[in-house]
């Protein structure tokens, strides 16, 4: 046999098995926080390429300090993996009998979340569709925020997630239907919404 012809046999061989591996990169594209369908624990990659189911998502509504929904607790079960996305949604009408026609606005909130004893507060929120002025206190802030309490979870059974603690920009002292001054506790009567999603063992959740 020619020596050329050797040559071509040992290039062709390397091109076939070339054609039935896989890429370093598609073996590493993992799922960050999620467990693969084959139960192996996966890391950071883009996208929901293993098609978890989404994670749940429930409107919360939270009222100011001494009223009765202060705070909402909402129960999961995991064993590693907990995330909780707040999304702030504009004001709801508040409850207190005979005024329930009325909307006591806001641009910008922020509440607190409590794991397994730890708490994590978001930073001042946007709630999207709302004209900021200069001086708002989240003109450019996002619409979104989540927290990650996966490094305090205890490895098995029932989680649960409290809300609490929210904050809003309502002027009530000033311009009762105002807002965009300094952040402050919302008022007793007074109420606020957001949206929460949260992410548990063999879920996704866009970020």
């Amino acid at each position: 046999m020619k020596v050329s012809n050797i040559i071509l046999v040992l290039v062709s061989a390397v091109t076939l098995t070339a054609c039935g591996s896989q890429s370093v990169r598609d073996q590493s594209t993992v799922i960050s926080g999620s467990t693969a369908p084959t139960g192996t624990t996966v890391g950071t990659g883009t996208g929901n390429i293993y098609n978890l189911p989404a994670a749940s998502q429930q409107r919360v509504e939270l009222g100011g300090n001494n009223s009765a929904d202060f705070k909402k607790t909402l129960t999961f079960m995991t064993s590693r993996t907990l995330k909780v996305k707040i999304k702030p949604l504009a004001a709801p009408n508040i409850v207190v009998p005979g005024y329930s026609n009325w909307v006591f606005p806001y641009g910008c909130m922020s509440v607190s979340v409590t794991v397994n004893g730890m708490t994590r507060g978001t930073q001042v929120l946007r709630v999207e569709g709302v004209a900021q002025g200069a001086s708002s206190q989240c003109a450019n802030a996002p619409t979104s925020q989540v927290l990650d309490f996966t490094d305090v979870m205890t490895g098995t059974g029932q989680t649960v997630v409290e809300i609490s603690n929210a904050n809003y920009d309502n002027c009530r002292y000033y311009w009762p239907l105002n807002y965009g001054c300094g952040m402050s506790a919302v008022w007793q009567n007074h109420r606020v919404a957001m949206d929460s999603t949260v992410q548990v063992d063999g879920q996704w959740m866009d970020p």
